[in-house]
């Protein structure tokens, strides 16, 4: 019995670091379907993040474009994590979940978080093509300081399932 439960809790814990990746980058972002609990918040976090690049307006522009392309292209895979996180749960949660209806579930899981993380690479890639040299660096010092920032929450460990809801994230910044 403690051998499968170990077994079970790994299993998890792999799906869940998989996971972690595409939506972390994707609540970082602020590029979740729901609204802040204040509205101007999400547009001052991509005011912060255009300032920080020194955008010009036609870059700022674009940013917004494939902002927009991405939360339509992840609407639907992110429906089905949502679906599939529920299932997982409730499979969980029956007397004596067999070992391959858990196997089946977690490559099923990591193949849809595997498409929202390869459309939030493209996405980076992309906006990471439209900047010079020099804002490039700052970009991915930006993404480095938030990765870190988001270890030191605890949620390296944890995954996207610990991701408290949209709206509680903003304004979370660690002091340093």
């Amino acid at each position: 019995m403690r051998s499968r439960l170990v077994w079970l809790v790994l299993a998890l814990s792999v799906a869940m670091n998989l996971g972690f990746l595409g939506t972390a980058a994707y609540y970082w972002r602020g590029w979740n379907q729901h609204k802040p609990s204040h509205p101007e918040s999400s547009q001052v976090s991509e005011s912060i993040l255009h300032k920080e690049l020194k955008l010009s307006a036609v870059q700022a522009q674009q940013f917004d474009r494939l902002r927009t392309d991405l939360q339509k292209e992840i609407e639907g895979p992110q429906a089905e994590m949502r679906k599939l996180r529920k299932s997982f749960l409730e499979l969980l949660a029956s007397p004596e979940p067999e070992r391959a209806a858990i196997e089946r579930h977690l490559a099923e899981m990591s193949r849809v978080q595997s498409r929202i993380q390869l459309a939030v690479a493209d996405h980076l890639l992309a906006e990471k093509s439209l900047l010079s040299a020099e804002q490039r660096v700052t970009f991915l010092d930006t993404l480095r300081q938030r990765f870190e920032r988001e270890d030191h929450h605890g949620m390296g460990e944890m995954g996207p399932l610990a991701l408290p809801p949209p709206g509680e994230r903003h304004g979370c910044e660690k002091a340093k």
